[in-house]
């Protein structure tokens, strides 16, 4: 029963905060940024992430986000994550994750001011809870967000909620989320991005909540498609100790 616990929460704080393709609009930040795709547009990002727990745990995880603009203020997507889970002492288990169903509205936008969002997130129960691939229960997820350019410099901030589902698992709680980025432009190419994430953890027994910094890059390989790639760092004992991420957005 405490290895299964362990599997639940590995799996909530990486389907729901640290897993680093969900809950932002561009990548490779997990903060929100004020940013929508616009009326007709297509988006598809794509997130490969390598993560190792402490207790020998690790991970591959493959997150495919579609993303369309209903408007020039509104956009929906949908995450899809499949995760690999390596086990010492539990063996190993693959398969698909909760996908996570996405609405994002611009509030205001204004030349001297930040832009702001509001963004919500159903987290479905499509992973396998026995295997650690999911909850088992579906989460409501409420966040705003605003963002500043300063020159070369694009500055973020977030805060959020989650309404934990209880179902299957009463001993989680309801938990807040953060997060402060910045993007720095080196030139027309390259930008260099760094980000402090954390969450109050969802196991009330827990003595410490996950924290993290990440430190990575994007470059712009073509008018319409960007790769991206960093190292997130654990700074609690209950994060990932650390992972890598490469990913990829296109414009279609």
């Amino acid at each position: 029963m405490n290895k299964r616990r362990l599997l639940i929460q590995y799996a909530w704080i990486s389907i729901v905060l640290f897993q680093s393709s969900a809950l932002f609009c561009y990548r490779p930040f997990t903060t929100e940024d004020a940013g929508v795709a616009g009326k007709g547009i297509f988006q598809a990002e794509m997130d490969a992430g390598y993560l190792k727990w402490d207790r020998e745990e690790k991970e591959f995880l493959f997150t495919w986000i579609p993303i369309y603009g209903i408007s020039n203020s509104w956009e929906v997507s949908m995450e899809v994550p499949h995760f690999w889970h390596y086990s010492t002492g539990d063996g190993n288990h693959k398969g698909l994750g909760d996908i996570n169903l996405v609405g994002k509205c611009l509030v205001a936008e204004k030349e001297d001011f930040p832009a702001f969002v509001l963004k919500g997130v159903l987290k479905t129960r499509t992973g396998d809870e026995t295997l650690g691939l999911g909850t088992g229960d579906e989460d409501y997820q409420f966040a705003a967000a605003a963002s500043k350019q300063i020159g070369k410099y694009a500055l973020h901030g977030m805060f959020g909620y989650t309404l934990t589902g209880k179902e299957r698992h009463p001993e989680l709680r309801n938990t807040h989320f953060y997060g402060m980025a910045a993007d720095y432009e080196m030139n027309e190419k390259w930008h260099l991005a760094a980000e402090l994430s954390g969450q109050r953890h969802p196991d009330r027994e827990s003595k410490t909540d996950p924290l993290a910094t990440f430190l990575g890059f994007t470059c712009r390989i073509s008018e319409k498609m960007t790769g991206d790639g960093g190292v997130k760092i654990g700074n609690t004992e209950s994060a990932q100790k650390w992972s890598l991420h490469s990913g990829v957005t296109i414009t279609f």
